[in-house]
């Protein structure tokens, strides 16, 4: 909670950014609600006509929210209720397929350790919450089908992920691993049909739409799978997601960090981190392995897919430079975090295997904790600075 706490002040600092800058107008230029609605059928229909994307609820988000709250304070505070939905859904899943509550806390601890404000493109203090949002209806649809009770929680599941497709179609790739989750936890597959049939509809209604172009798509909507471009491209999306890299990067207009940031950093997370993973790790945690192997496994998923669509597409081959990442490294901030818990679980493991003695056990601890508060360290600082440099934007 502190930690939320924390990254909900640092979004709350932030202004206006990316393509919010220009959106917030829109109550300007359409003061009805009649042309509101209006604009949302226009755009849909120019995505589907012109680049073959059918996401009208992204259109229909993006615009309604804006329209609806035309402050930047409220702005912010619906930005920070939508990282939150999509933590506790990431939190409660890897509670539920681990049956311990202390992952649930790590996996939050870790995420807050990996969050880090992006200079060009931030996917969670900007862009309406589309990532945070959809991670959010993604993770939960998957929670719900492995603990429901009764039938009618699939068709809410389905309604979920359905409005997750429609709003960022990305999350069309979680579906296999969404699947996997589903089968291990039910052992009965009509359970993946609220996965399977939304996806399988989102896919037949691009594929349609993508044959009757009449004309080329923009490069961001263009494939181009030469291996090298792709190869670099990846490796620059993927190390995106982990702590520091805009700086070791030298990413674009990138602040420099500051020893005042540093020092905010270590007073205000490095020793509730520290602490939180320390006494993780001190204790035992009888996780199997084939638990620990599915979180790690969702959670390299959510950071290994929306990469590699970013990867094949012509825009971002040539657009991304080292340091920098595209709107998807939000989800793999929520897969890097699950992945490390996975990692932690594992370690535990080997440490029982090996005679767990108390000495290796808590310096393991230490180490692991050090590394942990190491990386929110950096994060906070840099994105402290990020939000330094936004601010004469307000």
């Amino acid at each position: 909670m502190w930690l939320l706490a924390v990254w909900a002040c640092v979004i709350g600092s932030t202004p206006w950014i990316g393509d919010d800058i220009a959106n917030r107008f829109i109550r300007v230029v359409m003061p009805t609600p009649g042309l509101l609605w209006g604009t949302i059928v226009k755009e849909t229909r120019s995505w589907m006509d012109l680049q073959g994307r059918f996401f009208p609820g992204s259109v229909a988000w993006t615009r309604t929210l804006l329209w609806l709250v035309n402050t930047r304070v409220a702005y912010k505070l619906v930005l920070v209720a939508l990282m939150a939905f999509a933590v506790l859904a990431v939190a409660l899943l890897a509670r539920r397929i681990t049956r311990s509550a202390g992952v649930a806390a790590v996996t939050v601890v870790l995420f807050g350790s990996l969050l880090t404000l992006r200079i060009l493109v931030d996917p969670v203090a900007g862009f309406t919450g589309l990532i945070t949002l959809t991670t959010g209806l993604t993770v939960a649809a998957t929670w719900l089908l492995i603990v429901a009770k009764r039938w009618w929680w699939g068709i809410v599941a389905a309604l979920a992920y359905a409005a997750a497709l429609v709003t960022y179609e990305t999350v069309i790739l979680f579906a296999p691993v969404m699947i996997a989750v589903v089968l291990f936890e039910r052992r009965r597959w009509p359970w993946t049909l609220p996965v399977i049939i939304p996806a399988a509809l989102q896919t037949i209604i691009v594929l349609v739409l993508r044959s009757r172009l009449t004309t080329t798509s923009a490069p961001a909507y263009t494939l181009n799978l030469d291996p090298g471009a792709v190869a670099s491209t990846l490796v620059r999306q993927m190390t995106a997601a982990l702590p520091g890299t805009q700086w070791l990067g030298h990413a674009r207009a990138i602040p420099p960090f500051t020893k005042a940031n540093v020092a905010v950093a270590l007073v205000v997370v490095a020793v509730p981190v520290f602490l939180a993973i320390y006494h993780f790790v001190v204790r035992r945690h009888d996780v199997s392995w084939a638990r620990i192997g599915m979180v790690g496994g969702f959670g390299a998923w959510m950071w290994f897919a929306p990469s590699v669509q970013v990867a094949i597409t012509t825009r971002w081959q040539t657009e991304l430079y080292p340091g920098e990442g595209y709107l998807p490294v939000g989800y793999a901030y929520f897969g890097v975090a699950l992945l490390c818990a996975a990692a932690l679980l594992a370690l535990d493991r080997l440490l029982v295997a090996r005679g767990d003695s108390t000495g290796a056990r808590r310096a393991t601890a230490v180490a692991a904790g050090v590394v942990v508060a190491i990386s929110a360290v950096v994060s906070l600082a840099g994105s402290l600075g990020v939000a330094a440099t936004y601010a004469p934007n307000f």
